[in-house]
């Protein structure tokens, strides 16, 4: 089989003309699966800065399952938001992947900014139905000594267990004899203190996490820039903790968000209304196809794939042509370039 290359046809594509080179693909090639309401259409999107409630409330686009990687909010005096979060997420977390909490902040006596500052990360993962507690912390200070003060601190004050310890000439996080577990331990070994930690919390409830982020913020912070959330979740008609949160935390007001989804369509004519969302950026396989004289042979994989792009700027034909399929055959049979 040989390899997999990747192509988009030159210019913009209007809904009809899509449809005219599915058209041309149907005598040119063997169509083995077609756009379909149920299956075929089926893909991923990003979008950044469109209100979850909305995304939800659309009638042009089912959404089967939705990972918002990231949803800035304003911090509240209290961190309110924070515990919103947790709170909800801890009652419902048979109900998604994961769902996580953070603040960003600057150190006292620092010039830092959102991007490059301190950053603490708590929540919940779902792994077999159980519930499992974890918190991540990252950091931006310079030097060995101020980040292992900075580590120690944080993990006296929060109770992990774990500790951090140099070994022949290296620093490695180790987990306490005896603790539960870990999630991605941290124990790589390197010469320098390294900038971040991730580590599991056993037993900790949302309150509990909520005094630890409260308790970091109050003593080092001489800054918040904003607080923020992610959620990873199958959407079903029961409940949805993504609609919940996001009319839980709009006193908050909600900003920057970063949104990937699977979704299908209801029909190919919507697929103009991928456009009204903010920022677009959709993928949606419309057709899968093989040579027509191909040799009894042929590996399965030997196939074209076409997808519709979808961005601000409007759709663009996408074919991920894999084996010995050759792209100028397609180009010509279809009339289009390739590049």
């Amino acid at each position: 089989m040989g390899s997999t290359l990747n192509y988009y046809a030159e210019g913009f594509f209007t809904l009809s003309k899509i449809k005219q080179v599915l058209r041309d693909i149907r005598k040119a090639f063997t169509v083995t699966e077609e756009f379909s309401p149920k299956t075929s259409n089926l893909g991923g999107a990003m979008l950044r800065d469109t209100p979850i409630d909305k995304l939800l409330r659309s009638n042009d686009i089912k959404v089967s399952s939705v990972w918002l990687i990231e949803a800035r909010i304003k911090c509240s005096d209290d961190l309110g938001e924070v515990r919103a979060i947790l709170e909800e997420g801890d009652r419902d977390f048979k109900r998604f992947d994961f769902v996580y909490a953070g603040v960003r902040f600057q150190r006292h006596g620092m010039s830092q900014t959102p991007t490059r500052s301190e950053d603490i990360q708590v929540g919940f993962l779902r792994e077999h139905q159980n519930r499992v507690p974890r918190i991540i912390c990252r950091t931006h200070l310079q030097g060995d000594a101020a980040r292992l003060e900075y580590f120690r601190e944080l993990i006296s004050m929060a109770h992990l267990p774990l500790r951090i310890e140099r070994r022949k000439g290296s620093w490695q996080f180790v987990y306490l004899k005896g603790s539960p577990g870990c999630i991605n331990p941290p124990d790589q070994i390197r010469p320098e203190v390294p900038d971040s930690f991730d580590c599991m919390v056993p037993r900790a409830k949302a309150d509990d996490f909520y005094a630890i982020v409260r308790s970091i913020v109050d003593k080092f912070a001489d800054k918040r820039f904003h607080s923020y959330w992610s959620v990873d979740q199958d959407i079903d008609s029961k409940a949805n903790l993504l609609h919940v949160l996001s009319v839980k935390l709009r006193q908050y007001e909600p900003r920057e968000i970063e949104t990937s989804f699977t979704y299908h369509l209801p029909s190919l004519e919507k697929i103009d209304a991928l456009q009204q969302f903010e920022k677009p950026d959709f993928s949606t396989h419309v057709c899968t196809f093989r040579m027509p004289q191909e040799p009894p042979d042929w590996p399965e994989g030997e196939r074209g794939y076409v997808k519709v792009h979808t961005t601000a700027k409007g759709h663009r034909l996408f074919f991920e042509l894999t084996g010995f399929i050759d792209e100028r055959e397609v180009a010509s049979k279809l009339k289009l370039k390739l590049k």
